[in-house]
């Protein structure tokens, strides 16, 4: 009866993860997923048993919703000439956690009945917070380049190029000028080719 209620969320949460990703948008919806299914994972940790159950179906729901939200997520944040081989990765790093977590159901021999939840409910936590440092893809394009990456992450370095190549005006100083005061607001860049002979400096504003 667990495993045909296991599989019966699994269509509403498949549901509501596509209206919600529509709507709210991928990162706070698979954020929130990830949240929820560490929390009630964990809390199956203290609550009586009489409720455990009732707290797992919940928490089977929110991450059956963040697993159908990860893929469509990831494909849009990888640039296209690595898509295919971040997908790749990406699932691999999946199949080598389903892999693992058997293992992790030893624990309760170990360290009593409580502690694979402790374990599951502590990676379901640290997903969320990985999740909340990604950009948000809903209604941009899909990344061509790694510039573009960078442009969702407000790194761009073509914006720092633009900056840095922006016309520059040159403003000799000669013995007359003395100590005539800079204008602060403009950019001062002073190299070593800039000294001349006779031991003045010359800046570049």
């Amino acid at each position: 009866a667990n495993f045909a209620l296991g599989v019966a969320v699994e269509i509403p949460a498949d549901l509501l993860a596509g209206w919600l990703c529509d709507r709210v948008g991928r990162k706070i919806t698979l954020a929130a997923a990830f949240g929820a299914a560490g929390a009630l994972c964990l809390s199956c940790a203290v609550l009586p048993a009489s409720l455990i159950a009732g707290a797992a179906m919940l928490g089977k729901f929110a991450i059956s919703a963040a697993f159908a939200i990860v893929f469509v997520y990831t494909a849009e944040l990888f640039p296209t000439p690595l898509r295919n081989v971040g997908m790749g990765v990406s699932s691999s790093a999946a199949r080598i956690g389903g892999m693992a977590a058997p293992s992790v159901i030893l624990l309760a021999d170990l360290r009593g009945a409580r502690a694979p939840n402790v374990v599951f409910g502590s990676a379901g936590a640290v997903a969320c917070c990985g999740v909340l440092l990604l950009p948000e893809t809903k209604g941009r394009p899909m990344p061509e380049t790694v510039a573009d990456c960078d442009d969702a992450r407000g790194r761009s370095s073509r914006r720092r190029n633009s900056m840095s190549t922006r016309k520059l005006r040159v403003a000799p100083l000669s013995e007359s000028d003395g100590d005539a005061p800079v204008d602060e607001g403009a950019p001062v860049v002073w190299s070593p080719a800039s000294e001349s002979t006779d031991g003045h400096t010359h800046g570049v504003k």
